[in-house]
Order: structure tokens, then C-alpha cells, then sequence
């Protein structure tokens, strides 16, 4: 049992399964999947519900990531700034030409 099982992969498939696939026909399911974790999954390290898989990528692939980001704010941020101020920094035509509302009317 979990004992002899210590490889958190190979233990969740295995409860998985055996959740699934070899549940007696006239056992209650939570009971079953009690049984199961406790057998299968106790003790096996890393296993638990809330524990995480440890990243294993290096920091490499953190900083490409950052990069892409920054890159993609910084175009987003020149092609709408472009559109709103114009070419030249000034409103463009569409804004300095468009019907104005006046209040309470």
C-alpha cells in the first residue's frame, strides 16, 4: 500500500482508477473514495490535495515571458496612443469633428 508506493504520479492514477474502474458494485462512493485515498494516497510525498508541482522550467523561460509582456504593452500602448492623438500628437479628425452634445437638452 502506500508504504511501498512512493511515486506521486504512478499513486494518483492508480487511486484514480481504482476509484473508478474497481469500485465494488454495492459500495457507497465517498466510502470507496475514503478508502482509496487513505490506502493509496497516505504517505506518499506530494500527493495531497493542495500540494503543487514544483516548476521546473529556469528562470529563462520566466524573463521570455516578461519580455513578451513588456513587448506586447508596449506595441498595444503605441498603436492606441497613435490612433487617439494622431500622427502628430494632436486629436484626431474624428474626435475634433463629431457632433457635440449640449446639457439638458
Amino acid at each position: 500500500d502506500s508504504s511501498r508506493l512512493q511515486n506521486r504520479v504512478v499513486a494518483q492514477e492508480l487511486a484514480s482508477w481504482l476509484d473508478v474502474s474497481r469500485k465494488p458494485p454495492n459500495a457507497d462512493e465517498v466510502d470507496w473514495a475514503s478508502k482509496v485515498r487513505q490506502r493509496i494516497l497516505t504517505n506518499v510525498p506530494g500527493a495531497g490535495a493542495l500540494d503543487v508541482d514544483p516548476n521546473e522550467d529556469g528562470p529563462g523561460v520566466l524573463y521570455a515571458f516578461l519580455i513578451i509582456c513588456i513587448t506586447s504593452v508596449g506595441i498595444l500602448y503605441q498603436t492606441l496612443s497613435g490612433e487617439m492623438m494622431g500622427s502628430q500628437g494632436q486629436l484626431s479628425a474624428q474626435c475634433t469633428e463629431a457632433a457635440q452634445l449640449g446639457m439638458g437638452s
